[in-house]
Protein backbone atom coordinates (compact mmCIF):
# COMPACT_ATOMS: atom_id res chain seq x y z
CA UNK A 1 0.00 0.00 0.00
CA UNK A 2 1.32 3.44 -0.95
CA UNK A 3 2.12 5.56 2.12
CA UNK A 4 0.08 8.72 2.57
CA UNK A 5 3.07 10.55 4.06
CA UNK A 6 6.82 10.24 3.61
CA UNK A 7 8.65 11.53 6.69
CA UNK A 8 12.18 12.56 5.72
CA UNK A 9 15.00 13.19 8.18
CA UNK A 10 18.68 13.92 7.60
CA UNK A 11 21.26 12.08 9.69
CA UNK A 12 24.56 13.62 10.74
CA UNK A 13 25.80 11.46 13.61
CA UNK A 14 22.29 11.61 15.10
CA UNK A 15 21.30 7.93 15.11
CA UNK A 16 20.06 7.89 18.72
CA UNK A 17 17.91 10.96 18.12
CA UNK A 18 16.48 9.48 14.93
CA UNK A 19 15.49 6.24 16.64
CA UNK A 20 13.83 8.18 19.47
CA UNK A 21 12.02 10.34 16.91
CA UNK A 22 10.87 7.22 15.06
CA UNK A 23 9.62 5.71 18.33
CA UNK A 24 7.50 8.78 19.07
CA UNK A 25 5.97 8.63 15.57
CA UNK A 26 5.08 4.97 16.07
CA UNK A 27 3.43 5.84 19.38
CA UNK A 28 1.15 8.62 18.14
CA UNK A 29 0.73 8.20 14.39
CA UNK A 30 -2.56 6.97 12.87
CA UNK A 31 -1.87 7.24 9.11
CA UNK A 32 0.05 5.07 6.66
CA UNK A 33 3.61 6.41 6.38
CA UNK A 34 7.23 5.68 5.54
CA UNK A 35 10.22 7.05 7.42
CA UNK A 36 13.13 7.94 5.15
CA UNK A 37 16.57 8.53 6.67
CA UNK A 38 19.10 10.22 4.39
CA UNK A 39 22.50 9.96 6.03
CA UNK A 40 25.22 12.58 5.51
CA UNK A 41 27.50 10.62 7.86
CA UNK A 42 28.51 6.96 7.89
CA UNK A 43 26.04 4.89 9.88
CA UNK A 44 27.59 3.63 13.08
CA UNK A 45 27.72 -0.21 13.09
CA UNK A 46 25.95 -0.51 16.44
CA UNK A 47 22.83 1.10 14.94
CA UNK A 48 22.72 -0.82 11.66
CA UNK A 49 20.59 -3.70 12.94
CA UNK A 50 18.05 -1.34 14.51
CA UNK A 51 17.72 0.61 11.29
CA UNK A 52 17.50 -2.55 9.16
CA UNK A 53 14.80 -4.11 11.33
CA UNK A 54 12.62 -1.03 11.83
CA UNK A 55 9.27 -1.29 10.10
CA UNK A 56 8.51 1.45 7.55
CA UNK A 57 12.08 2.76 7.70
CA UNK A 58 13.98 3.42 4.46
CA UNK A 59 17.69 4.16 4.81
CA UNK A 60 19.84 5.93 2.21
CA UNK A 61 23.59 6.44 2.68
CA UNK A 62 25.22 9.43 0.96
CA UNK A 63 28.88 9.16 -0.02
CA UNK A 64 29.68 12.44 1.75
CA UNK A 65 28.06 15.28 3.68
CA UNK A 66 25.91 16.91 0.98
CA UNK A 67 24.27 19.42 3.30
CA UNK A 68 20.69 19.65 4.50
CA UNK A 69 18.86 20.89 1.40
CA UNK A 70 20.48 18.43 -1.00
CA UNK A 71 19.85 15.53 1.40
CA UNK A 72 16.18 16.54 1.72
CA UNK A 73 15.87 16.59 -2.07
CA UNK A 74 17.40 13.11 -2.18
CA UNK A 75 14.80 11.93 0.33
CA UNK A 76 12.00 13.49 -1.72
CA UNK A 77 13.15 11.60 -4.82
CA UNK A 78 12.94 8.33 -2.85
CA UNK A 79 9.57 9.20 -1.33
CA UNK A 80 6.34 7.47 -2.34
CA UNK A 81 3.93 9.49 -0.19
CA UNK A 82 1.34 12.01 -1.31
CA UNK A 83 2.74 14.34 1.36
CA UNK A 84 6.32 15.02 2.48
CA UNK A 85 7.21 15.84 6.08
CA UNK A 86 10.77 17.10 6.55
CA UNK A 87 11.57 16.53 10.21
CA UNK A 88 14.70 17.14 12.28
CA UNK A 89 16.17 14.13 14.15
CA UNK A 90 15.80 15.89 17.51
CA UNK A 91 12.01 16.21 17.29
CA UNK A 92 9.34 14.10 18.99
CA UNK A 93 5.62 13.72 18.28
CA UNK A 94 3.42 14.79 21.19
CA UNK A 95 0.11 13.94 19.50
CA UNK A 96 -1.19 12.59 16.19
CA UNK A 97 0.79 15.24 14.35
CA UNK A 98 0.33 14.08 10.77
CA UNK A 99 -3.44 13.69 11.10
CA UNK A 100 -3.66 17.19 12.56
CA UNK A 101 -1.45 18.68 9.84
CA UNK A 102 -3.43 17.10 7.01
CA UNK A 103 -6.74 18.28 8.50
CA UNK A 104 -5.38 21.78 8.91
CA UNK A 105 -3.75 21.77 5.47
CA UNK A 106 -7.01 20.80 3.78
CA UNK A 107 -8.97 23.53 5.57
CA UNK A 108 -7.09 26.34 3.80
CA UNK A 109 -7.46 27.54 0.22
CA UNK A 110 -4.24 27.25 -1.80
CA UNK A 111 -2.16 25.69 1.00
CA UNK A 112 1.52 25.45 0.21
CA UNK A 113 3.42 24.46 3.34
CA UNK A 114 2.46 23.91 6.96
CA UNK A 115 4.29 23.48 10.27
CA UNK A 116 3.31 22.34 13.79
CA UNK A 117 3.37 24.08 17.15
CA UNK A 118 6.61 23.36 18.98
CA UNK A 119 7.74 23.11 22.60
CA UNK A 120 11.21 22.66 24.09
CA UNK A 121 12.39 19.99 26.53
CA UNK A 122 10.86 22.02 29.39
CA UNK A 123 7.52 21.81 27.52
CA UNK A 124 7.50 25.59 26.99
CA UNK A 125 6.31 26.94 23.64
CA UNK A 126 9.11 28.08 21.35
CA UNK A 127 8.80 30.36 18.32
CA UNK A 128 7.93 28.30 15.25
CA UNK A 129 7.14 30.98 12.68
CA UNK A 130 9.22 33.93 11.52
CA UNK A 131 8.92 37.03 9.40
CA UNK A 132 10.63 37.57 6.08
CA UNK A 133 13.89 39.46 6.11
CA UNK A 134 13.48 43.24 5.95
CA UNK A 135 15.33 46.43 6.83
CA UNK A 136 13.87 45.99 10.31
CA UNK A 137 15.84 42.73 10.54
CA UNK A 138 19.13 44.57 10.05
CA UNK A 139 18.18 47.21 12.62
CA UNK A 140 17.28 44.56 15.20
CA UNK A 141 20.60 42.80 14.59
CA UNK A 142 22.35 46.06 15.45
CA UNK A 143 19.99 46.93 18.31
CA UNK A 144 18.38 43.72 19.69
CA UNK A 145 16.39 45.64 22.30
CA UNK A 146 14.14 46.96 19.50
CA UNK A 147 12.46 43.55 19.30
CA UNK A 148 11.26 43.89 22.89
CA UNK A 149 9.30 46.98 21.88
CA UNK A 150 7.31 45.19 19.18
CA UNK A 151 4.37 42.74 19.32
CA UNK A 152 5.44 39.16 18.59
CA UNK A 153 4.03 39.02 15.04
CA UNK A 154 5.87 42.24 14.13
CA UNK A 155 9.30 41.09 15.28
CA UNK A 156 12.05 40.81 12.70
CA UNK A 157 12.79 37.19 13.54
CA UNK A 158 10.94 34.25 15.13
CA UNK A 159 7.58 34.50 16.87
CA UNK A 160 4.85 32.25 18.26
CA UNK A 161 1.43 32.66 16.59
CA UNK A 162 -1.48 32.55 19.07
CA UNK A 163 -3.51 30.16 16.88
CA UNK A 164 -3.65 28.39 13.52
CA UNK A 165 -3.07 31.00 10.83
CA UNK A 166 -1.18 32.06 7.73
CA UNK A 167 2.42 33.10 8.48
CA UNK A 168 5.40 34.37 6.43
CA UNK A 169 7.86 31.52 7.18
CA UNK A 170 7.78 28.22 9.08
CA UNK A 171 10.91 27.17 10.93
CA UNK A 172 12.87 24.47 9.10
CA UNK A 173 12.82 21.76 11.79
CA UNK A 174 9.35 20.55 10.68
CA UNK A 175 8.03 21.27 7.17
CA UNK A 176 4.94 19.55 5.76
CA UNK A 177 4.10 19.91 2.06
CA UNK A 178 2.26 18.08 -0.69
CA UNK A 179 4.73 16.01 -2.73
CA UNK A 180 3.49 17.45 -6.02
CA UNK A 181 3.93 21.02 -4.76
CA UNK A 182 7.49 20.33 -3.69
CA UNK A 183 8.32 18.74 -7.03
CA UNK A 184 6.77 21.59 -9.02
CA UNK A 185 8.86 24.10 -7.08
CA UNK A 186 12.03 22.20 -7.93
CA UNK A 187 12.61 21.15 -4.33
CA UNK A 188 14.87 22.97 -1.89
CA UNK A 189 17.50 25.34 -3.20
CA UNK A 190 20.71 23.32 -2.99
CA UNK A 191 22.94 26.41 -2.89
CA UNK A 192 22.00 26.54 0.79
CA UNK A 193 24.20 23.94 2.45
CA UNK A 194 22.40 24.50 5.74
CA UNK A 195 20.01 27.22 7.05
CA UNK A 196 17.76 29.68 5.20
CA UNK A 197 16.45 26.99 2.83
CA UNK A 198 13.04 27.24 4.53
CA UNK A 199 12.97 31.03 4.00
CA UNK A 200 13.67 30.49 0.32
CA UNK A 201 11.09 27.70 0.02
CA UNK A 202 8.35 29.70 1.76
CA UNK A 203 9.04 32.80 -0.32
CA UNK A 204 8.89 30.84 -3.58
CA UNK A 205 5.62 29.22 -2.51
CA UNK A 206 4.09 32.60 -1.72
CA UNK A 207 5.30 34.05 -5.00
CA UNK A 208 3.37 31.23 -6.71
CA UNK A 209 0.19 32.21 -4.85
CA UNK A 210 0.25 29.54 -2.11
CA UNK A 211 -0.02 29.97 1.65
CA UNK A 212 2.40 29.11 4.46
CA UNK A 213 0.47 27.95 7.53
CA UNK A 214 1.11 27.46 11.23
CA UNK A 215 -1.00 24.66 12.78
CA UNK A 216 -1.49 25.03 16.54
CA UNK A 217 -3.32 21.68 16.82
CA UNK A 218 -0.26 19.62 15.77
CA UNK A 219 2.34 19.52 18.56
CA UNK A 220 5.96 18.39 18.59
CA UNK A 221 8.92 18.68 20.92
CA UNK A 222 12.16 20.05 19.50
CA UNK A 223 15.34 19.51 21.53
CA UNK A 224 17.22 21.87 19.18
CA UNK A 225 20.84 21.81 18.11
CA UNK A 226 21.82 18.26 19.11
CA UNK A 227 23.58 17.51 15.81
CA UNK A 228 25.18 20.95 15.43
CA UNK A 229 26.22 21.85 19.00
CA UNK A 230 29.73 20.32 18.67
CA UNK A 231 30.28 22.53 15.64
CA UNK A 232 28.60 25.69 16.93
CA UNK A 233 30.95 28.34 15.51
CA UNK A 234 31.22 26.65 12.13
CA UNK A 235 27.45 26.34 11.94
CA UNK A 236 26.93 29.97 12.95
CA UNK A 237 29.21 31.08 10.12
CA UNK A 238 27.36 28.74 7.77
CA UNK A 239 24.11 30.40 8.87
CA UNK A 240 25.48 33.82 7.92
CA UNK A 241 26.85 32.47 4.64
CA UNK A 242 23.39 31.15 3.78
CA UNK A 243 21.84 34.45 4.82
CA UNK A 244 24.15 36.20 2.36
CA UNK A 245 23.08 33.80 -0.42
CA UNK A 246 19.42 34.43 0.40
CA UNK A 247 19.90 38.20 0.29
CA UNK A 248 21.82 38.05 -3.00
CA UNK A 249 19.13 35.83 -4.55
CA UNK A 250 16.01 37.73 -3.45
CA UNK A 251 17.15 41.20 -2.29
CA UNK A 252 20.52 41.96 -3.98
CA UNK A 253 20.11 45.70 -3.32
CA UNK A 254 20.33 44.91 0.43
CA UNK A 255 23.71 43.19 0.20
CA UNK A 256 25.58 46.24 1.52
CA UNK A 257 23.16 46.48 4.50
CA UNK A 258 23.77 42.82 5.21
CA UNK A 259 27.55 43.15 5.31
CA UNK A 260 27.84 46.47 7.16
CA UNK A 261 25.28 45.39 9.74
CA UNK A 262 27.14 42.12 10.28
CA UNK A 263 30.46 43.90 10.83
CA UNK A 264 29.05 46.42 13.29
CA UNK A 265 26.76 44.02 15.14
CA UNK A 266 29.44 41.41 15.82
CA UNK A 267 32.10 43.98 16.65
CA UNK A 268 30.12 45.41 19.54
CA UNK A 269 28.94 41.93 20.59
CA UNK A 270 32.57 40.84 20.81
CA UNK A 271 33.51 43.94 22.78
CA UNK A 272 30.56 43.61 25.17
CA UNK A 273 31.36 39.93 25.80
CA UNK A 274 34.98 40.79 26.63
CA UNK A 275 33.88 43.49 29.07
CA UNK A 276 31.60 41.11 30.96
CA UNK A 277 34.19 38.29 30.88
CA UNK A 278 32.26 35.93 28.60
CA UNK A 279 35.34 34.65 26.79
CA UNK A 280 33.66 31.80 24.94
CA UNK A 281 30.98 34.10 23.53
CA UNK A 282 33.60 36.71 22.67
CA UNK A 283 35.53 34.13 20.64
CA UNK A 284 32.37 33.03 18.79
CA UNK A 285 31.35 36.60 17.99
CA UNK A 286 34.91 37.47 16.96
CA UNK A 287 34.98 34.63 14.43
CA UNK A 288 31.74 35.86 12.87
CA UNK A 289 33.06 39.44 12.85
CA UNK A 290 36.22 38.28 11.02
CA UNK A 291 34.09 36.42 8.47
CA UNK A 292 32.05 39.54 7.69
CA UNK A 293 35.21 41.66 7.45
CA UNK A 294 37.48 39.44 5.39
CA UNK A 295 35.62 36.42 3.97
CA UNK A 296 32.23 37.84 3.01
CA UNK A 297 33.09 38.15 -0.66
Amino acid sequence: MRPLVSIITVNYYSEKEILACFSSIEKFNSVNYEFIVVSNSTLKPEFKQQFDSAKNLVFHQNDSNLGFAKACNTGAKLAKGEYLFFLNPDTRFLNDVIHQLISCYQSFKKPGLIGPATVNIKKKAVPTAKNHISKKYFLSLLFPFLNFLLPSTAKSGHFSPPSTQKVPVINGHALFIRHENFKNLGGMEEDFFMYWEENDLCLRLQQSGQKVIYCSEAKILHKSGTSTSPYFTLMEIEKHRSQKKFVLKHYPHWNIYNRVTGVLAYFWRTLASILIFRRRKAKQFWNIFVWYCFKYN
